[in-house]
């Protein structure tokens, strides 16, 4: 924990804070917005900080969404998602848009183009 925190003050002090904005945004919608029973996955630990826990992140979550991160998201029971989605990252993008069983709940774009999204599983 003090590893984390330590990891976000030198994060704003290395950067204005403007583009990761939307991760605390997004986090911070997703406390106030989704049911008291969410289980919910999320890829950037920033998520489970600004989300007061409500997410769960494990490093075994990061590097790009493809089918078998999703298989083990879903195999371990979660019921929503919270991902960061860079914008260079088109093979991420493309995954998500298309695979059937992601319902795009809400996306907080950055002003550098990456995007914040949040997505129930079914």
């Amino acid at each position: 924990m003090v590893t984390i925190l330590i990891g976000f003050l030198l994060d704003g002090m290395i950067s204005t804070g403007t583009p990761k904005k939307n991760i605390a945004t997004a986090a911070q919608w997703a406390a106030q917005n989704l049911p008291d029973n969410v289980h919910a996955a999320c890829t950037d630990p920033r998520f489970a900080f600004y989300a007061e826990n409500r997410c769960t992140f494990e490093p075994k979550f990061t590097g790009n969404m493809n089918v078998d991160l999703l298989s083990l998201i879903k195999t371990e029971g979660y019921n929503y998602l919270l991902i960061r989605v860079k914008h260079k990252d088109k093979q991420t993008d493309e995954y998500l848009k298309h695979e059937p069983s992601l319902q795009l709940i809400k996306a907080f774009p950055n002003n550098k183009g990456d995007e914040a999204r949040i997505y129930t599983l079914e």
